[in-house]
């Protein structure tokens, strides 16, 4: 609770000193992953996945079973949906071949 009402302080003070862009609509998603064996447990080796993906836009998550795919923003316009999913699963299907090596490398 501490650190969700820290982060949302911290909001308020991008806010209030403009550090937030006004003029520009743009999108951006991220993906939460939860991590499981062939059982349906909780795996926890996101940071072997991290390691062999070697993705800047993959990040480790609350615990070693989660991760996280941070999308690219775009400017919200034309096909701007239909580029964030292709981007999503593109970065989505990284993330399964790193783990099917994690997996067979154990």
């Amino acid at each position: 609770m501490r650190n969700l009402l820290r982060d949302v302080q911290a909001l308020d003070q991008m806010l209030k000193s403009g550090r937030i862009e006004t003029g520009r609509r743009r999108i951006g998603c991220e993906q939460e992953m939860f991590l499981v064996d062939q059982s349906w447990r909780p795996a926890p080796v996101a940071m072997e996945i991290l390691e062999e993906l070697n993705e800047p836009h993959c990040a480790p998550e609350l615990a070693r079973f989660n991760l996280e795919l941070n999308g690219d923003c775009f400017e919200m316009e034309g096909d701007c949906l239909s580029r964030m999913e292709q981007g999503l699963d593109s970065l989505l299907g990284r993330v399964r071949r790193a783990a099917h090596r994690v997996r067979k490398s154990s």
